[in-house]
């Protein structure tokens, strides 16, 4: 991959990831029934990875090419175009490995906190889970150090809930591990996850922190949802809620990886609001709309993909897609797979400059 070719990657996966994620924001907001976006926001968060994957390992359409407009200047352009691909992969690599390690040193230190936590009194665990099936795959541990409960997937399904809840009203602990459980029971830990991929691919671009946000408060909003069965357990949730919001001095952090329970302010108000504006004799849980975003959704990334700046200068227009990436012919030449690695110029055939 040549610098320049980094440049044309790099500002084309900007230009994708942002049309992808206003059209997943426009469908929710014309969605009335929000209670599936939480899915919805999986699933961009799922084509923004493949189309980082897609671009460093496939051709792309090459719908247009380098403007003709600077023919005359080529080689000075392309001298820019150099420097600056070079600056701009720098910065991204330095981007991109600061959040991974985070990511990766965040997974080994909840390990190691898990290890350091009790579990549950019996009598707690046994109101929570009448089911004793769930008893055998899902752990419930305390810490006085965790501001909030949390839920965790990885490797175990675990539940951590702070040591003030404790003395929580018995029915209040009963539905702030039951948020819990419909979280990991919805697979959110995993997403939490993608999330923080995404993120350390397409740092550089605001978008996608937004979709992060969006992403968190749509699952809350989705296990409040679970969490209350009855109109009558409103009071008691909203309660949990307002005494998990209260500030702790004992408690100093939550899990680096794990899926906290958020109670930011903003969130929080929202969150409310949603619960109290709930209707009771509505279905609230609409598949057929979800599966209508859905396909609307991956006809959005199918067309995205074909979105790319030409900003590469050794680009032609002889062909209707660009090389494949060196590393990906070299590995499927390997295999006894021929195919392209080089640009088609007139009647000539100018090798691709391979780095």
């Amino acid at each position: 991959m040549t610098d320049s070719q980094f440049l044309e990657i790099i500002a084309s996966l900007f230009v994708q990831s942002s049309c992808l994620i206003l059209a997943t924001a426009v469908l929710i907001k014309l969605k009335s029934n929000t209670l599936n976006a939480y899915r919805i926001w999986a699933w961009c968060h799922s084509f923004l990875l493949l189309q980082f994957i897609f671009a460093i390992s496939l051709p792309h359409p090459r719908l247009f090419i380098f403007p003709e407009v600077f023919a005359d200047n080529a080689d000075q352009v392309s001298r820019i175009f150099a420097v600056l691909g070079t600056v701009l992969f720098t910065v991204w690599l330095t981007g991109f490995a600061v959040l991974i390690f985070y990511l990766v040193s965040g997974i080994f230190k909840v390990i190691l906190q898990l290890r350091n936590m009790e579990f549950i009194p019996s009598t707690l665990r046994d109101t929570a889970f009448p089911d004793d099936s769930l008893n055998d795959h899902i752990r419930i541990l305390c810490s006085s150090s965790i501001k909030s409960p949390s839920s965790w997937q990885i490797h175990s399904p675990t539940i951590v809930i702070p040591s003030r809840l404790l003395s929580f009203p018995e029915n209040e602990k009963k539905m702030i591990i039951k948020h819990e459980m419909e979280h990991i029971q919805a697979g959110h830990s995993l997403h939490f996850f993608l999330q923080r991929l995404v993120e350390s691919i397409y740092w550089f671009n605001p978008l996608v922190w937004y979709s992060s946000r969006q992403a968190i408060a749509h699952r809350e909003i989705y296990c409040d949802h679970l969490s209350v069965q009855k109109e009558g357990e409103v009071s008691t949730y909203l309660k949990s809620l307002l005494h998990l919001a209260e500030k702790d001095p004992q408690s100093t952090s939550s899990l680096s990886t794990g899926l906290s329970l958020n109670n930011q302010t903003s969130l929080l108000k929202q969150r409310i609001e949603i619960i109290l504006a709930r209707k009771w004799n509505h279905k609230d849980l609409d598949f057929s709309g979800y599966k209508v975003m859905l396909i609307l959704i991956t006809l959005g990334f199918a067309i995205s993909l074909g979105i790319w700046i030409p900003l590469n200068t050794q680009s032609t227009n002889r062909g209707l897609f660009s090389p494949w990436p060196s590393w990906s012919a070299k590995t499927l030449q390997s295999i006894g797979i021929s195919v392209r690695d080089y640009e088609i110029d007139g009647h000539r055939i100018r090798e691709h400059n391979h780095q």
